[in-house]
């Protein structure tokens, strides 16, 4: 069932073409900015201000390519410090 909350009423909104099972997994709200954590078909989706950032279904090829340039860089690396990278993908 759709959310009775009016500002998640919108990712419902979004997400509505999708047939899949789906379910919000928490939300959040600033004077800033919005966001909310969908569960699709199993995989987590992370949406700001309405907006896909982040899934986990192919999160990964976007930090691996991150990750590979900067090593590439090294020429032996044994130790690496990762500035940022709040949700922890990076590091995985």
């Amino acid at each position: 069932p759709p959310p009775t909350n009016v500002h998640l009423l919108g990712y419902w909104m979004v997400l509505a073409n999708i047939s899949r099972a789906k379910e919000l997994v928490a939300s959040h709200r600033s004077d800033f900015s919005e966001g909310a954590i969908w569960r699709i078909d199993g995989h987590l989706s992370l949406f700001l201000n309405g907006v896909m950032m982040s899934d986990t279904r192919d999160e990964h090829i976007y930090h691996e390519m991150l990750v590979h340039s900067a090593l590439r860089a090294c020429t032996k690396p044994q130790r690496v410090l990762i500035i940022g990278g709040g949700e922890g993908a990076t590091l995985r």
